[in-house]
């Protein structure tokens, strides 16, 4: 069994990352993240699925993307104590020496914490902003348009070369995907209405 960690704009893949099939997910988190950020995209929400509910996952995209992630949280999650808005400001008191400042904007005051060893409390605050968000459902219904699409490349979307295949499983599905981002591409070029509905290729 083997993966596809993939990120996605919208309904088009973006980059992906090959990993064998008993790896956990948050792991690569991070490096697809790393990968996109050099593209420049433009984006208005980031939304990964529970599996990346991590600290260091919501402090890493926040810093590249300056966008809070919608992680879904855990069933069981609850608001952290370091991360409310009273233990940031203490920490940015207690770090005035460093040009810590309870003055500074939001942003600057994350920005601060997380370039100074406080990455974990970062996340803390952006975690606990998803708990108690009253519409956060309703803005990461979108997810599982994400997950569709996903499906639909493994369903739908095969480039049979066996030597390939046999030689490298990692080679073999990376061009899987440079194929299907090429097919949504002409689509998209051509202004097809649905760039997904692929049936007539196969």
């Amino acid at each position: 069994m083997y993966k596809m960690h993939i990120f996605h704009l919208n309904e088009f893949p973006l980059f992906e990352i090959f990993s064998e099939g008993n790896d956990h997910d948050a792991p690569y988190a991070i490096p697809l993240a790393e990968a996109v950020i050099k593209m420049n995209p433009s984006m208005t929400t980031i939304q990964l699925d529970g599996r990346y509910d991590s600290f260091a996952i919501y402090t890493g995209y926040w810093k590249m993307f300056r966008i809070l992630p919608l992680i879904a949280p855990n069933e069981n999650a609850v608001i952290n104590k370091d991360g409310t808005m009273e233990r940031i400001d203490h920490w940015l008191n207690k770090m005035w020496k460093k040009g810590g400042n309870i003055r500074d904007s939001i942003e600057d005051k994350l920005l601060f914490l997380s370039n100074n060893g406080r990455e974990r409390q970062v996340g803390m605050f952006l975690r606990n902003q998803n708990i108690i968000k009253s519409d956060f459902k309703n803005e990461y219904k979108s997810r599982g348009d994400c997950e569709r699409t996903h499906s639909h490349m493994k369903r739908m979307f095969n480039f049979r070369v066996k030597w390939i295949q046999n030689r490298s499983k990692e080679f073999y599905i990376a061009l899987n995907f440079i194929a299907y981002q090429t097919v949504l591409l002409a689509r998209m070029f051509n202004n097809a209405a649905d760039i997904q509905d692929l049936s007539k290729y196969y």
